[in-house]
Formats: C-alpha cells, sequence, structure tokens
C-alpha cells in the first residue's frame, strides 16, 4: 500500500513538472543538431518557381543519374559547406598505401597539406547529373566558422522566377551566414556540360567548385559517340591558400600563377625535384569505341591550359553547355577559365599500354604542367609510374600541331590558310545553323536595338592614387598595393543589398551616376561605384569588349544569357579606334555567318576586339565580369539590368534581406 502511494506521489510530480517546463520554455525552439539540416518541414508545400513542391517528392541525386525518358524529377542535394584540408589525417597511409588515398574525408590533392574550402568533405565538391527538364533542389549549408558563401550554377540561364537563384551575392541574394542554409530550386531546361562554384570572394581557388551535367531526353550527337560517362576538371592550385597570397600580393610581389594543375582534384605534382607521386586521375574508355569526354575549365589564375591525349586527337562536338558546333578535329585543346568543351576520343590504339593526358600551361605559365592517365578497359595494367618511367614518357613541353581555341593567336582573319588551319580560334567555328544571326537593322527581329562598349583595363597604382583613395577592401588599391581593375574606367562594387528585388533600399551614393557611366567624360581617378547599365526587354542587344593591353588574354563570362561570337581579334589597330569605329566594325559584322558559335565565357584577345549579340529575353540583373578571379574581385566587373522592375520575377516568400543598419534617434 505504502509502495503505491510512493509511486502515485512520484508520477504526480513528474506531471507537475513536465507541466511546468512545458510552461517556462513554450515557444522557445528545441535545438536538435541531428534534425537541424534535415530537409525542412516535410508535411508542407512550398511555392517555387514553375511548381509547388513538397519536401516528400524530393528524389535522393544518386538516383537522377539515370537514363533520360522525358520524366521529370525533383533532384534533391544537400552540400555542407566547411574549411578542409588537403592531404589530412583520413589519407592515413596515402600514397604509400594508394587504397587510403580514396578513403572518405581524404582530399589528396598534390600531397601538400593545405586548408581548402570543401562541399562534403570533397574537392571537387559532389558531381551532379540531373536530366533535362529536371528540377534541381539544392540545400547549401554553410557550417564554415567565419566565412558568408554562395553557389552560381554556370551557364544555366535562370528564368522564370529562377533569377533569384543565380548565386551571386548583394546581386541576386544575400551572402549565405555560417550557421544558415539557403535553398537553391530551380529547373534545368537546358542540357549539356556546366558547372557550379562559389561566388563569393576567392573560395572557388580553394576548391569550392564541381560539375554539373545534364544528359539530353533526346541526344541528337548520340551517334558521334558510344560512351559518355567521363568528366575531366581542370583545375589550377596552389601549394598556399588564397588569403595568403593575397596578403602577399603587392607590386612588387605579384603571383597570377598557380603551382600545379589538378584534373578532378589530383596531381602527381610531377616536376624535377619530384620525391612523391600522387594518384593521378584516372579516365577510362573502352577499347576500339568512342567516348565523349567532358572537359571544364575550373581555373581561376591568369592562366589557359592546352590539353593532349598521348597518341590520340579528339573531335570537339560541343561548347559552353550544350552548344553544338561543326565537329572540328585536332591534337590540343586549349581551355580558359570557365570554358567548357565536349570532345568525342576513338579509343583505337594499343590496349596494352597506358597513356598519359598532359596538360600545359600557355604563354607566361608554359612552365606550369601536369597530367592525367588515360586507360582503356577492361585492363589490369598497373597506374602507378614509377619516377624513371615518368620521366622517360612525359613530352613537355607540348608540341602543337592543331590547336582548337587558340587563346594565345590574333584570329585575324587575314591569316593565311595553313595558319587558320593549325590555329583554330572560336570565331573559327561553325555553330549551330538552325539560329539565325542576330542583325539590330532588322526592325522585325529587333524592334528595339542597344550597343554598349566596354574596355576592360588593368593599371598599377601609382603613389598619387594612393594618396586620394580613402578605406578600400583589404586588396583593392591601397599602400603598395596591385592594379586597378576597370571596365570603362570604372571599379565596380558590390552593393549593400541585393540588385534582384531590393535595388531601391540601397543607400544614396551606391550607384554609379551619369558621368562615371558616360564613356565621353575623361577621368582623373576611376569611379568607385556599382556600374548598372539598363536593357529594354527583347531588345537586341550588341555587347563590343575591348582590352588595349598586350598583357593578358581576359575570359569574361556573362550571366542569364548565351551570346552569338560575332566577332574575335586581336591587333594593334584595334587599340586605338574611336567609339563611331567601333560601332561600324559592328554594324559591318551584323549578319556576317549564319552559323555563329554560341557561348557564355568568351576570350579577349591582348589589344583585341569580342563582339557578342544576344536577345535580352531573360529579365533581371544579370553579372558580366572577367572569370579570372583577382581580377573580378578587383572590380572588373559591371551589371546588365534588363527589364524594368515590373518585369522581374516577385520577391519568393521569406527570402533573406541585407541592408545596411544605421540606429536612428529621435
Amino acid at each position: 500500500m505504502n509502495f503505491c502511494i510512493i509511486m502515485l506521489r512520484t508520477l504526480v510530480y513528474y506531471i507537475v513538472l513536465s507541466l511546468y517546463l512545458a510552461t517556462v520554455y513554450a515557444g522557445s525552439k528545441h535545438y536538435d543538431w541531428s534534425s537541424q539540416y534535415k530537409p525542412v518541414n516535410t508535411s508542407s508545400k512550398c511555392r517555387y518557381p514553375d511548381k509547388t513542391i513538397s519536401d516528400c517528392d524530393l528524389v535522393p541525386i544518386e538516383f537522377c543519374k539515370r537514363i533520360c525518358d522525358g520524366t521529370p524529377y525533383i533532384c534533391h542535394l544537400t552540400l555542407y559547406i566547411e574549411q578542409h584540408t588537403t592531404f589530412g589525417v583520413a589519407c592515413e597511409g596515402c600514397p604509400e598505401n594508394m587504397e587510403d588515398c580514396s578513403n572518405h574525408g581524404c582530399v589528396p590533392g598534390n600531397g601538400w597539406p593545405r586548408s581548402i574550402i570543401a562541399a562534403n568533405r570533397q574537392m571537387p565538391a559532389p558531381e551532379i547529373e540531373v536530366c533535362q527538364n529536371d528540377t534541381l533542389v539544392v540545400d547549401v549549408v554553410n557550417i564554415m566558422h567565419e566565412s558568408t558563401t554562395t553557389i552560381h550554377w554556370h551557364g544555366l540561364r535562370q528564368m522564370n522566377g529562377a533569377q533569384y537563384f543565380d548565386g551571386v551575392p548583394y546581386i541576386t541574394q544575400c551572402p549565405i551566414p555560417p550557421g544558415n542554409k539557403f535553398r537553391y530550386v530551380f529547373k534545368v531546361p537546358e542540357c549539356g556540360t556546366f558547372w557550379y562554384h562559389s561566388h563569393t570572394g576567392m573560395q572557388r581557388l580553394d576548391g569550392l567548385l564541381g560539375a554539373l551535367i545534364v544528359k539530353c531526353i533526346y541526344e541528337p550527337l548520340q551517334c558521334m559517340y558510344d560512351y559518355d560517362n567521363n568528366t575531366m576538371m581542370v583545375i589550377d592550385w596552389t601549394n598556399t591558400p588564397t588569403r595568403n597570397l593575397v596578403s602577399s600580393f603587392t607590386l612588387d610581389k605579384q603571383n597570377l600563377s598557380p603551382d600545379t594543375i589538378l584534373i578532378n582534384g589530383k596531381s602527381s605534382y610531377y616536376d624535377k625535384s619530384a620525391s612523391r607521386f600522387m594518384p593521378a586521375a584516372i579516365i577510362d574508355v573502352v577499347a576500339g569505341k568512342k567516348s565523349r569526354i567532358r572537359i571544364i575549365g575550373s581555373c581561376s589564375f591568369t592562366c589557359a591550359y592546352a590539353i593532349q591525349f598521348e597518341s590520340h586527337s579528339v573531335t570537339i562536338i560541343t561548347v559552353d553547355g550544350g552548344h553544338k558546333i561543326k565537329p572540328v578535329v585536332c591534337d590540343t585543346l586549349i581551355v580558359n577559365a570557365a570554358e567548357r568543351f565536349d570532345v568525342v576520343l576513338h579509343a583505337n590504339q594499343s590496349c596494352e599500354r597506358l597513356y598519359l593526358i598532359l596538360i600545359q600551361g600557355v604563354g607566361k605559365c608554359q612552365s606550369i604542367t601536369s597530367y592525367a592517365i588515360l586507360r582503356y578497359v577492361p585492363s589490369n595494367l598497373d597506374v602507378n609510374f614509377t619516377e624513371t618511367e615518368l620521366r622517360s614518357r612525359t613530352m613537355f613541353p607540348i608540341k602543337y600541331n592543331t590547336t582548337c581555341n587558340a587563346v594565345e593567336s590574333t584570329c585575324a582573319p587575314t591569316r593565311n590558310k595553313e595558319q587558320k588551319s593549325k590555329e583554330i580560334c572560336i570565331i573559327d567555328m561553325e555553330g549551330d545553323c538552325n539560329t539565325p544571326p542576330i542583325d539590330p537593322t532588322d526592325e522585325i527581329m529587333c524592334p528595339v536595338s542597344k550597343t554598349y562598349i566596354y574596355d576592360f583595363s588593368l593599371s598599377p597604382v601609382t603613389r598619387d592614387n594612393i594618396e586620394t583613395m580613402q578605406y578600400e577592401q583589404f586588396f583593392r588599391p591601397g599602400l603598395r598595393s596591385i592594379f586597378l581593375a576597370t571596365v570603362n574606367d570604372i571599379i565596380f562594387s558590390n552593393p549593400s543589398t541585393t540588385l534582384l528585388g531590393s535595388a531601391k533600399y540601397n543607400p544614396p551614393g551606391t550607384f554609379c551616376n551619369k558621368s562615371c557611366i558616360d564613356r565621353s567624360v575623361e577621368k582623373e581617378m576611376p569611379c568607385e561605384c556599382t556600374a548598372v547599365y539598363p536593357i529594354c526587354l527583347n531588345a537586341c542587344v550588341t555587347l563590343i569588349l575591348r582590352f588595349k593591353s598586350n598583357f593578358l588574354t581576359h575570359p569574361v563570362h556573362i550571366h542569364g544569357y548565351n551570346a552569338q561570337v560575332a566577332f574575335q581579334e586581336g591587333g594593334l589597330e584595334f587599340v586605338n579606334m574611336s567609339d563611331e569605329e567601333l560601332i561600324e566594325l559592328a554594324y559591318s559584322n551584323r549578319t556576317k555567318s549564319c552559323c555563329r558559335p554560341i557561348k557564355d565565357v568568351i576570350t579577349v584577345p591582348r589589344q583585341g576586339v569580342v563582339i557578342l549579340q544576344f536577345k535580352a529575353d531573360n529579365p533581371g540583373y544579370w553579372f558580366l565580369h572577367c572569370h579570372w578571379s583577382f581580377h573580378g574581385e578587383l572590380g572588373m566587373a559591371l551589371i546588365l539590368k534588363v527589364g524594368k522592375a515590373k518585369d522581374h520575377p516577385p520577391r519568393p516568400v521569406g527570402f533573406p534581406k541585407c541592408r545596411d543598419f544605421i540606429t536612428h534617434c529621435y
């Protein structure tokens, strides 16, 4: 009896205690680490671009790699972004025990331990493969301690409400703070070879990048190959974290060259003093068959890279996504920053040996070399070359015969037939003939036309410049600094809040005034502001890009659009052209070639001009910038505002806002 009374009192005590705690903590959020990064609220439905999506509709990304039969999936992936390291403790006995180099969390790199920024403890980040017309849902979870981040889906146009997920900080979204999650949701109507990377600071140089492959429902080029299962990401790499490079980057020490080249995150770091060989990337092809290899120029420094497949030529079939070109055969392919080329390799050599894929920097970067391994399957050959074998087989410097995408060429039409056959520029390639060339004088095609001239420039900072500067970001102009990177004498500066959906909340002085935008106004000092150029929706746009210096070629990327390449040529005659002469140059090329190549990244030659044309049918704020990371971050960028605010898609419900805050006193 007494026992029952004691048990009853104990039960009443716990019931009262539970009610008390429930009252005290009513409305508070329970912190549950295990559920923190699960898909949000699996019982709810949210309105995203084009459709309503419930979390129970999500298909894990690994099941989206399939035969594309036209049935769309909603593919879900979570990316955990964190500081990580190459050649860390997870690598254990690597490279002496090569199996350890494949341990989960082991990023072998080139065998030099250094801090990186990784997604899911991988570098490159997980490869995403989906089908055309799938919807991609990616939860990016920032678990870094001190850095924000964003992810740009390079080459995807992001239309019909997906503009907010283009991933450019302060242009389309706020940076994702530490400890926060941001969900990207967009449909992928185009098929082809794309990639994704951080668009925040220098994070791309530290490893935050990955391949994005969208397979076609109907592949028109299927008859040209037998297999399509190989991706090559060309990554330039340093043994020092980027923040260390920036802090030592002065006029006296300009390190814009990498230490090595990674293929799919791997490099043997082979050089004359190499004492340790790391596992090299392996590209497997089936003996006797033709394989499609998707090559992604995921490089960031000021170097383009030549690629040769030992004893094999390749046939280029697409550029920058899925844009078809008339097949071009070459033995050397040059890939510049952010460019993509799909090539077909016929495995018609002996299967009793391994072949090297040679990679070498071009121009001033020719001392930078690396390799991957081309292996016929089935094969039981040992892929671990000895030092003696490798040095007896390497063929550096690369010997050029027929070069595709010859970025070091002037691309001049005056080249003779032999020169054009050995140095093939983008402008020499024949694109999709079903796409008519844009003719701004055609009033039916182009009721409204707009032409912009953009001069890209790099110039050193002088003492006079320094003394007139105010506080700037760390490696913007300052004491013993580097270069002024400008477009039309404007150093691009980020706004304080996003332009898409919130442009009016930026404080006065954010945007460039008329005198800064006006090319006819001579400036003693470059303006530093947010350069926005308005374009009417559905206007035909002609962009004239010029680089006057003989210092470098520049890969320029345009967001939200694929543009027809109407002209690409280098030469001293372009340096001193007036605006009227440049417009006349564009006019004379307005209908030239009915089969123009289409790209989202184009190399502007030294002292050269590129002319791009597109129909402005995608409203929004679109970034245009040099894809060399240092140049873009230094200010070599601008914004194309297509359409008015009423033409832009509505801001998603609950979309994060980022604004200045100043206490208001009353």
